[in-house]
């Protein structure tokens, strides 16, 4: 039997296992580094009957590998947002942030999805300094922010709060008021307000804003697909509304992803946020505005308008319950464009 090809670093592998088994060959792939020892973190992502059939299962992993983790674990992200993180600080701030990790030994077997505020305050209140509270609460607004970037939740809940003693809960998502509006079309020669307009007009999450693809983007027809999330949001078609044909038209371009900065960085999720708040402070807009408003104003202009209900919940990727309108109603492209054009 002909020797095997090694495998590419990074890409995963493949072990048969000695008992007699029906699937004996199982696949792995590299998750993390521990951050105390430096080993290598490994994950099994199935057994297979066949070599050919483990490589093939490596094979769509690497095409989407966080498709199999709807429950993936706390320790689980931070172990892969950590080896991508500690590549770029200072030894001292990675000190700070391992140290910070171990007063989380409460929740890190609690799936990522269902963190919330109160689980992150019971970290914080077990550290014993206030600068060690103040590390476990950037602990979570960048582990929050990776798993927000590759669409593992829909929400950083820990960026709804700022530490200290007065911990409060920062207010639900609010609309963008027309004033407001007019104020962002006052400054289009900004690429993130040009940002925050499309996604006002097109009702995209912010993380699926930064992920769109250019070839995605048909400026013939005047749609594009993009979506995350839910089988309803993941590749859905929208229509682009005339308003906003100039914006999009201002953003395409021959590179992957739709967006990027001036001096020709992707803007991704966490590039977003961070440029959104600036934004909003520099151009003297409610304080209290997250990434998520813009989408949430186009809703609420959608309901103003008196656009469909149905087609409001699919240019958002939100699941449409009623059978009819889900299974056995059909509506055109023409039809959902006539809509989005209200607003």
């Amino acid at each position: 039997m002909a020797k095997r090809m090694r495998l590419p670093n990074g890409f995963g592998q493949i072990s048969k296992l000695k008992k007699p088994l029906r699937n004996p060959y199982r696949a792995m792939v590299s998750v993390g580094t521990n951050p105390e020892t430096g080993h290598k973190i490994s994950k099994t992502i199935g057994y297979y009957k066949t070599y050919n059939d483990a490589y093939m299962a490596l094979m769509e992993y690497h095409k989407d590998p966080y498709a199999i983790d709807n429950s993936l674990s706390l320790k689980q992200l931070h172990d892969r947002w950590f080896a991508e993180w500690e590549k770029n600080v200072a030894n001292s701030t990675r000190k700070s942030m391992v140290t910070a990790w171990k007063r989380c030994e409460c929740l890190q077997n609690i799936q990522v999805k269902d963190i919330r505020p109160s689980h992150i305050k019971e970290c914080m209140s077990k550290a014993p300094t206030i600068a060690t509270q103040n590390y476990v609460k950037i602990l979570f607004n960048n582990m929050l922010d990776y798993a927000l970037e590759y669409g593992l939740i829909e929400h950083n809940y820990a960026r709804n709060f700022s530490s200290g003693s007065n911990i409060t809960v920062a207010k639900p998502h609010i609309a963008f008021t027309d004033d407001e509006l007019n104020i962002l079309w006052d400054n289009t020669d900004d690429y993130i307000v040009r940002m925050i307009l499309i996604q006002c007009y097109m009702g995209w999450r912010p993380q699926e804003l930064c992920n769109l693809l250019t070839k995605n983007v048909n400026i013939h027809n005047w749609t594009i697909t993009g979506g995350m999330k839910t089988k309803q949001g993941k590749n859905r078609t929208v229509p682009i509304p005339e308003k906003i044909k100039g914006l999009v038209e201002s953003a395409y371009s021959e590179q992957s992803f739709m967006f990027y900065k001036p001096n020709g960085g992707r803007v991704t999720y966490r590039v977003y946020a961070n440029a959104f708040d600036n934004t909003i402070v520099r151009l003297g807009l409610n304080e209290n505005h997250r990434p998520h408003d813009p989408r949430k104003t186009f809703v609420t202009m959608a309901k103003r308008k008196g656009l469909d209900e149905f087609a409001i919940k699919y240019i958002v990727g939100h699941t449409i319950s009623d059978i009819t309108e889900s299974i056995y109603t059909e509506r055109d492209i023409e039809w959902l464009r006539k809509n989005i054009n209200l607003v």
